[in-house]
Protein backbone atom coordinates (compact mmCIF):
# COMPACT_ATOMS: atom_id res chain seq x y z
CA UNK A 1 0.00 0.00 0.00
CA UNK A 2 1.35 3.09 -1.13
CA UNK A 3 1.77 6.02 1.82
CA UNK A 4 0.84 9.30 0.64
CA UNK A 5 2.37 12.76 1.86
CA UNK A 6 5.81 14.83 2.57
CA UNK A 7 8.64 13.36 3.64
CA UNK A 8 7.40 9.92 5.45
CA UNK A 9 4.54 12.18 7.42
CA UNK A 10 0.92 12.47 5.81
CA UNK A 11 -0.60 16.27 5.67
CA UNK A 12 -4.01 17.12 5.15
CA UNK A 13 -5.15 19.60 2.86
CA UNK A 14 -7.02 21.11 6.74
CA UNK A 15 -3.19 20.96 8.23
CA UNK A 16 -2.08 22.54 5.06
CA UNK A 17 -4.24 24.97 4.99
CA UNK A 18 -3.29 26.44 8.69
CA UNK A 19 -0.04 26.61 7.75
CA UNK A 20 2.52 28.76 4.83
CA UNK A 21 2.45 25.05 3.22
CA UNK A 22 1.26 27.03 -0.41
CA UNK A 23 2.33 30.66 -0.41
CA UNK A 24 0.55 32.16 -3.78
CA UNK A 25 -3.25 31.59 -4.76
CA UNK A 26 -2.27 29.81 -8.15
CA UNK A 27 -0.54 26.98 -5.59
CA UNK A 28 -4.17 27.00 -3.52
CA UNK A 29 -5.64 27.07 -7.17
CA UNK A 30 -3.81 24.55 -8.56
CA UNK A 31 -4.39 22.18 -5.84
CA UNK A 32 -8.02 22.55 -5.50
CA UNK A 33 -8.21 22.09 -9.35
CA UNK A 34 -6.47 18.99 -8.63
CA UNK A 35 -9.35 17.79 -6.43
CA UNK A 36 -12.05 18.68 -8.42
CA UNK A 37 -10.92 17.13 -11.03
CA UNK A 38 -10.81 14.04 -8.89
CA UNK A 39 -14.53 15.03 -7.36
CA UNK A 40 -15.54 15.37 -11.45
CA UNK A 41 -14.01 11.04 -11.83
CA UNK A 42 -16.05 10.24 -8.62
CA UNK A 43 -19.18 12.18 -10.25
CA UNK A 44 -18.51 10.85 -13.70
CA UNK A 45 -18.68 7.15 -12.43
CA UNK A 46 -21.68 7.47 -10.77
CA UNK A 47 -20.61 8.00 -7.56
CA UNK A 48 -20.79 10.29 -4.48
CA UNK A 49 -17.81 10.73 -2.10
CA UNK A 50 -19.66 11.50 0.91
CA UNK A 51 -17.46 12.34 3.35
CA UNK A 52 -15.37 14.84 1.49
CA UNK A 53 -13.57 17.31 4.18
CA UNK A 54 -9.76 18.77 4.67
CA UNK A 55 -9.27 15.65 6.46
CA UNK A 56 -10.16 13.29 3.54
CA UNK A 57 -7.30 15.14 1.48
CA UNK A 58 -3.69 14.12 1.93
CA UNK A 59 -0.81 16.72 0.30
CA UNK A 60 1.48 14.54 -1.52
CA UNK A 61 4.66 15.41 -2.74
CA UNK A 62 6.34 14.06 -6.08
CA UNK A 63 9.89 15.45 -7.09
CA UNK A 64 9.14 19.23 -6.75
CA UNK A 65 5.23 19.46 -7.21
CA UNK A 66 2.48 19.19 -4.20
CA UNK A 67 -0.48 17.22 -5.22
CA UNK A 68 -3.88 16.61 -3.26
CA UNK A 69 -5.09 12.75 -3.00
CA UNK A 70 -8.67 12.48 -2.04
CA UNK A 71 -8.96 9.56 0.57
CA UNK A 72 -11.38 7.84 2.82
CA UNK A 73 -14.17 5.79 0.34
CA UNK A 74 -15.47 4.07 3.18
CA UNK A 75 -18.71 5.97 3.33
CA UNK A 76 -18.49 6.26 -0.79
CA UNK A 77 -22.23 5.20 -2.79
CA UNK A 78 -23.71 4.64 -5.78
CA UNK A 79 -25.60 8.23 -6.85
CA UNK A 80 -28.57 6.22 -8.21
CA UNK A 81 -28.74 4.21 -5.25
CA UNK A 82 -28.46 6.86 -2.46
CA UNK A 83 -31.35 7.35 0.48
CA UNK A 84 -32.92 9.81 2.11
CA UNK A 85 -32.09 9.68 6.29
CA UNK A 86 -34.46 10.59 8.47
CA UNK A 87 -32.22 11.65 11.75
CA UNK A 88 -33.61 12.68 15.35
CA UNK A 89 -33.29 15.74 16.17
CA UNK A 90 -31.16 14.63 18.81
CA UNK A 91 -29.43 13.10 15.92
CA UNK A 92 -29.03 16.55 13.63
CA UNK A 93 -27.85 18.45 16.25
CA UNK A 94 -24.73 15.83 16.53
CA UNK A 95 -24.35 15.85 12.96
CA UNK A 96 -24.47 20.11 13.07
CA UNK A 97 -21.87 19.74 15.71
CA UNK A 98 -19.49 17.45 14.90
CA UNK A 99 -20.38 16.57 10.82
CA UNK A 100 -20.44 20.41 9.51
CA UNK A 101 -19.31 18.79 6.26
CA UNK A 102 -22.20 16.80 5.44
CA UNK A 103 -24.84 18.98 3.20
CA UNK A 104 -27.70 20.43 5.28
CA UNK A 105 -30.22 18.34 3.29
CA UNK A 106 -28.75 15.50 3.95
CA UNK A 107 -28.90 16.11 7.71
CA UNK A 108 -32.49 17.32 7.50
CA UNK A 109 -33.78 14.12 5.73
CA UNK A 110 -35.24 16.06 2.58
CA UNK A 111 -32.77 15.15 0.10
CA UNK A 112 -30.48 11.99 -0.18
CA UNK A 113 -27.03 12.27 -1.06
CA UNK A 114 -26.17 13.38 -4.14
CA UNK A 115 -23.26 14.51 -6.12
CA UNK A 116 -24.82 18.34 -4.83
CA UNK A 117 -23.98 17.69 -1.47
CA UNK A 118 -20.73 16.49 -1.83
CA UNK A 119 -20.18 20.05 -3.89
CA UNK A 120 -21.15 21.51 -0.60
CA UNK A 121 -18.60 19.79 1.37
CA UNK A 122 -16.09 20.60 -1.46
CA UNK A 123 -17.17 24.66 -0.80
CA UNK A 124 -16.47 23.93 3.04
CA UNK A 125 -12.71 22.46 2.06
CA UNK A 126 -12.72 25.45 -0.21
CA UNK A 127 -13.90 28.65 2.97
CA UNK A 128 -11.66 26.55 5.16
CA UNK A 129 -8.28 27.45 3.26
CA UNK A 130 -10.28 31.18 2.66
CA UNK A 131 -10.33 31.55 6.22
CA UNK A 132 -6.79 31.14 6.62
CA UNK A 133 -5.11 32.90 3.77
CA UNK A 134 -7.96 35.11 2.56
CA UNK A 135 -8.15 34.93 -0.80
CA UNK A 136 -11.63 36.87 -2.65
CA UNK A 137 -11.46 34.32 -5.86
CA UNK A 138 -11.57 31.32 -4.10
CA UNK A 139 -14.08 32.98 -1.32
CA UNK A 140 -16.29 33.44 -4.43
CA UNK A 141 -16.44 30.21 -5.62
CA UNK A 142 -16.78 29.19 -1.93
CA UNK A 143 -20.30 30.71 -1.37
CA UNK A 144 -21.39 28.97 -5.34
CA UNK A 145 -20.67 25.39 -3.72
CA UNK A 146 -22.50 26.48 -0.01
CA UNK A 147 -25.74 27.71 -1.08
CA UNK A 148 -28.42 26.13 1.11
CA UNK A 149 -30.40 25.14 -2.04
CA UNK A 150 -28.99 22.04 -3.18
CA UNK A 151 -29.99 22.54 -7.11
CA UNK A 152 -28.61 26.67 -6.79
CA UNK A 153 -24.88 24.88 -5.95
CA UNK A 154 -22.71 24.86 -9.35
CA UNK A 155 -21.87 21.50 -10.65
CA UNK A 156 -18.03 19.99 -10.17
CA UNK A 157 -17.49 20.79 -13.71
CA UNK A 158 -18.95 24.89 -13.51
CA UNK A 159 -16.36 24.97 -10.59
CA UNK A 160 -13.46 23.45 -12.62
CA UNK A 161 -14.09 26.04 -14.98
CA UNK A 162 -13.99 28.82 -12.50
CA UNK A 163 -10.78 27.46 -10.91
CA UNK A 164 -9.33 27.43 -14.53
CA UNK A 165 -10.19 30.72 -15.13
CA UNK A 166 -7.81 32.29 -12.39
Amino acid sequence: MECYGIDGRSITLAEAAKTSMFTSERQWVDVLLACAKAISQIHTKGYIHCDLKGDNIVINKVDKGFYPIVIDFGKMQKACEAKIKKLSTVEQEKYNKYHKHIAPEVVQGTHPPAKASDIYAFGLVISLICFYHKIENLRLIAVTCINGTPERRHTIDQIIDQLQSL
